[in-house]
């Protein structure tokens, strides 16, 4: 017999003063602390019951084969022996009576092996203490499953890119080609319909794709680069959709910015994400403001594209921010809710921020920070 199976068959035996808690049984009566332990010992999922201070009084089976511990290994040490997390992240020591919590951790494992686990924690009131049971569920397998569908995507995204590259450049060479007056104005105007839907899809295939790299870390492409010239050509990249809509593209950012360390292609989508957005929420025959501003004091410069929309309520400030989520409301342009998640993961992944402001006239002003090149 295997030293690991050893460890997994031997049953915790409770003392004569039980550790165990008692809960609420059959008809509202107590549940006697043996039949409790026993339950604990044969769950089917990883167990450990600690003090209120994280005190390990006991770990079941299931917990001890899955990170390969002995009860006696366990049992008098903290809870941060299996998660060292724990230290920081305290919330646990603050559950009331009765609550529950989740929790996203790594589970320390006896050959310091790090296991990605969902822990339920719960707090049981017994005889004037508190008690917490941690039920933990190692999720492992299902994030292997995410990474793989995730990288399968990414794969069907690249491999989109090339044939609409063939599409855009057939589009534009027809467009070239193309008479002008009025007996082809029908077709010029389908062709500008079919290279701008084009050009949608191929900025949506770079999100997702800008997205995927930032949520796993993957480190930028920084270079010095003009805030100045990054601007233009999103400006440039836009300027077809505002004049569709009637909008004025009005630019405020002073020549004398110096160059910063970024991530060129990341920050000009940004610019073009809320500029699209802007321009998308904004009235016609009205402006979209981009500015830019040294703050030396600060140690960044200032971004900020103003509208003249209906603005965003408060509740959304934040939440917008984060992915597949839109503002929902009677004539608010349709999306994926992928513009702005973009934004905030890159805008952060440089050291900056990200946030939205209500416009004083009306609108919204969204603005972001960039960190100056150290002196």
């Amino acid at each position: 017999m295997s030293r690991r199976a050893a460890r997994s068959d031997k049953a915790i035996t409770p003392p004569a003063t039980s550790p165990f808690p008692s809960e609420g049984g059959a008809k509202g009566g107590p549940m006697r602390p043996e039949v409790y332990a026993r339950i604990f010992e044969e769950c089917v999922d990883a167990l450990l019951l600690t003090d209120g201070n994280g005190l390990i009084l006991a770990a079941n089976r299931r917990l001890c084969a899955l990170l390969d511990y002995t009860p006696a290994d366990l049992i008098g040490r903290s809870v941060e022996t299996i998660h060292p997390a724990l230290a920081q992240d305290t919330r646990w020591k603050a559950l009331a009576p009765g609550d529950t919590l989740r929790l996203q951790l790594m589970a320390r494992s006896r050959d310091n092996r790090d296991l990605p686990i969902e822990a339920e924690v719960k707090s049981i009131p017994y005889a004037g203490k508190t008690y917490l049971e941690w039920v933990e569920r190692d999720v492992s397998r299902g994030l292997r499953a995410e990474e793989e569908r995730e990288d399968q995507l990414a794969m069907v995204f690249h491999d989109l890119r090339s044939p609409l590259g063939n599409v855009i450049s057939s589009l534009e060479m027809l467009s070239a080609a193309l008479p002008t007056g009025e007996g082809s104005a029908d077709l010029n105007t389908l062709v500008d319909i079919a290279l701008r839907s084009s050009r949608r899809i191929v900025h949506l295939l770079n999100a997702l794709l800008d997205i995927r790299r930032l949520e796993t870390g993957q480190p930028l492409d920084r270079e010095p680069a003009s805030l100045q010239a990054i601007i233009a050509e999103a400006v440039s990249q836009i300027a077809y959709s505002a004049q569709g809509r009637h909008i004025h593209l009005a630019i405020q950012v002073p020549a004398d910015i110096p160059e910063l360390l970024l991530d060129r292609d990341l920050i000009q989508r940004v610019i073009y994400n809320l500029l699209d957005n802007a321009i998308k929420h904004t009235r016609a025959y009205t402006d979209v403001t981009i500015s830019a501003q040294v703050q030396p004091e600060a140690g960044n410069v200032l971004v900020a594209v103003a509208d003249n929309g209906p603005g965003v309520p408060p509740e959304y400030h934040e939440v917008i921010f984060n992915k597949y989520q839109r503002i929902r409301r009677e004539g608010a342009p349709r999306g994926l809710g992928l513009g702005l998640a973009l934004c905030r993961m890159a805008i952060e992944a440089h050291g900056g921020r990200i946030w939205v402001e209500d416009t004083p006239s009306g609108g919204a002003t969204f603005k972001f920070t960039l960190p100056l090149p150290a002196p």
